[in-house]
């Protein structure tokens, strides 16, 4: 080999091994990239979950057995102060619509966490509006066929049974709500971060929420 052959192959090496080693970087970072971003990625997924199977319906299952049991007290308090029996028809339907919603928000507060405490945590404002909804239904249905003019004094004697109930129910609600509004935070902040932690997103697609991109006729 002459001796520029030679100086030539001992050019193209150093060449060769640097283009290799760039190569071997580029895919070290993006190795790097993509394994930060699986992480944010399986939190935002476990967030979701949780706000769509488990935060929101459980947000909307109490509403409903605050809403059947109001039927309830309706129809039981007109039938009670007038007698008549036509009168207690948003009574006669809501015992079953309110146990059907009761075991509704049971089956959604008993999957409500990723540990046996934070199951306790959920399920245990949820016993106490059961046993306060079990006890008031328990006295109107003894209570239903009570004799003539005793209207008023049942009345008198089941507010406080049906108020338990309304405490219990809006403890359960506004524990219920704090809960989702918590995790829709956490999955914007976890969103966010996914896209800092993805750069081949142009900028305008990492607005935050409530703020419009750039304005494109500008």
């Amino acid at each position: 080999m002459s001796e520029r052959g030679r100086q030539r192959a001992a050019l193209g090496w150093p060449i060769a091994g640097s283009l290799r080693i760039l190569v071997l970087l580029c895919w070290a970072v993006l190795l790097v990239v993509a394994f930060t971003a699986i992480g944010p990625l399986f939190l935002q997924s476990e967030n979701v979950h949780r706000l769509t199977v488990i935060d929101s319906p459980a947000v909307d299952a109490n509403a409903e057995v605050r809403e059947d049991m109001s039927d309830a007290l309706t129809g039981w308090t007109a039938y009670k102060l007038s007698d008549q029996r036509e009168l207690a028809k948003p009574f006669l339907g809501s015992h079953d619509r309110t146990t059907i919603a009761l075991t509704r928000l049971d089956g959604r507060l008993a999957c409500g966490g990723l540990d046996e405490r934070d199951v306790r945590l959920h399920a245990t404002p949820g016993s106490t509006q059961r046993r306060a909804a079990v006890k008031w239904w328990a006295f109107a249905l003894r209570t239903e066929n009570s004799p003539t003019g005793n209207g008023p004094a049942d009345l008198l004697k089941g507010r406080p049974l049906f108020e338990e109930f309304t405490s219990a129910n809006a403890a359960l609600g506004a524990y219920l709500t704090a809960e989702r509004e918590k995790t829709r935070a956490e999955a914007d902040v976890i969103a966010r971060a996914v896209l800092v932690s993805a750069p081949g997103l142009p900028p305008r697609h990492r607005c935050p929420r409530g703020r419009d991109g750039p304005d494109p006729t500008q």
